[in-house]
């Protein structure tokens, strides 16, 4: 079967470009052709058949269209609103059916773009080519739009009742957790007779020698006896990072080192967000990393995702990965309000290092009942201004007191972050026999349009 998988793109080392190139190597090793569209190029993506600018929620008409729906309120504006993406969907359908004919495409494989409002005309598309191709749709969704900031938004209450995401016969859902599935199940009943709850997977073959977490920790200039959090996120307020800043400062105290803070993303936000707001957040950040004595770092992207590492083969290189900052870390935080799985999560215990985290949905709902210990502390209102935390901090003392003992106490934290491993190798590793779990009621849909078993459950 040659499968085309379509998404935005962007840095690599963000999530959703880390996830797609795995689910490209999971449709290759069941035997299918992969070819990728995308709304920019993608290093070591499948071979690129199309780039499509309407895939980047950047797009000038893409930005017209989100900002007639976000001044909508009433059903003759939101007429107005879907009047104009069903023009503007005209030329991308256009252009969809042109490249599924052209290259024989048997299946779409669209990661993120159907169900959250980043091309409202891609999504129309999509709806249209169902209806004069027979080919079938796997729709991967990382977020949905009532789990975020558009909820706020009539117009996109409006949609999700409608078509965000869209529902047909020729659609396979996957979302990322049973808790999101269940979520869609509610808000789109009877359209739900093709979902499924995949989880991100991750490799457990982390090559510390090669990853020098030394030579990184020198490369930020650190003090000798620095004790390092890394933040494994963009710089934006839905990630919590003032949360951090008050833990590391208090954590640091108690075992008197100098705290650093290491925030791995760049300054850019989503939907609703200005340039403006996040320069704000980011001087509120420096702000009160000074007032509580927090060297505070920021890469602002500029990490290679990992694997594929660019210095695997010399180990003297001086380009960093994402697995370098974790494994430089002393603990990891990840104070977000809401995510649509988390990857820093599992990345934290597959460096085996401790995480402070956000009880944020997937969490509570997924992580916890499986068994993981984190630090935990109550998730915030991810709709919520961040400048009353900045200055009161969200977690109890007692997290401090116990994170400062996993510092002082190597044992105890081997001991932690063992267990931790054992319960994410059985739920989240990429190794073959997961991944065919998973995968194969993916594959088996995509073939017969049915699929034999669940994969909710936990792999046996």
């Amino acid at each position: 079967m040659r499968m085309c998988t379509i998404a935005s793109g962007g840095p690599p080392n963000v999530g959703p470009a880390v996830e797609i190139l795995k689910w490209e190597r999971y449709y290759r090793s069941f035997g299918m052709e992969t070819l990728a569209i995308r709304g920019q190029p993608q290093p070591e993506s499948a071979p690129h058949i199309a780039t499509l600018d309407i895939l980047s929620r950047r797009h000038p008409v893409n930005r017209r269209i989100l900002e007639a729906a976000a001044a909508a309120r009433t059903r003759q504006h939101f007429a107005h609103v879907d009047a104009l993406v069903q023009e503007a969907a005209e030329p991308v359908h256009a252009t969809l059916v042109r490249l599924v004919d052209r290259h024989g495409i048997e299946a779409i494989h669209v990661d993120a773009l159907l169900s959250y409002p980043i091309s409202l005309p891609f999504t129309a598309a999509i709806a249209r080519l169902l209806s004069n191709r027979p080919i079938r749709v796997v729709s991967r969704e990382h977020d949905y739009v009532w789990e975020r900031l558009p909820a706020r938004i009539p117009y996109f209450n409006y949609a999700a009742g409608r078509n965000l995401p869209p529902v047909d016969d020729q659609i396979l859902h996957v979302a990322l957790t049973s808790h999101a599935l269940g979520g869609l199940a509610k808000r789109r009943p009877g359209g739900m007779g093709g979902g499924i709850a995949v989880p991100n997977m991750f490799s457990f073959d982390v090559q510390e020698s090669l990853h020098r977490p030394a030579a990184f920790r020198e490369s930020l200039e650190l003090p000798s006896n620095a004790l390092v959090f890394v933040q494994p996120t963009r710089c934006v307020p839905m990630k919590g990072i003032q949360h951090s800043v008050h833990f590391a400062a208090q954590v640091a105290a108690q075992v008197d080192r100098t705290p650093v803070l290491v925030v791995t993303g760049p300054v850019r936000g989503g939907f609703g967000l200005s340039p403006g707001d996040l320069e704000n957040y980011k001087s509120s950040l420096i702000e009160l990393s000074d007032q509580l004595g927090v060297a505070l770092r920021f890469m602002d992207g500029g990490l290679s995702a990992c694997p594929p590492c660019p210095h695997r083969a010399d180990a003297s290189a001086r380009h960093f990965c994402v697995n370098d900052a974790y494994l430089a870390a002393d603990l990891i935080t990840f104070a977000s309000t809401a995510e649509g799985f988390g990857n820093p999560v599992i990345e934290s215990v597959v460096a085996q290092r401790p995480l402070f985290a956000a009880r944020y949905p997937v969490m509570v709902n997924e992580f916890l009942p499986r068994g993981f210990d984190f630090l935990t502390m109550a998730a915030g209102d991810p709709f919520e201004s961040p400048s009353v935390s900045m200055q009161t901090p969200g977690f109890d003392a007692s997290l401090v007191t116990r994170a400062a003992e996993l510092v002082m106490q190597p044992e105890d934290r081997q001991d932690l972050v063992h267990r931790n491993l054992a319960i994410a190798k059985t739920w989240y590793s990429d190794e073959w026999s997961t991944v065919r779990r998973y995968f194969r009621p993916v594959v088996e849909w995509l073939t017969t349009g049915a699929m034999s078993r669940s994969v909710s459950r936990r792999p046996s």
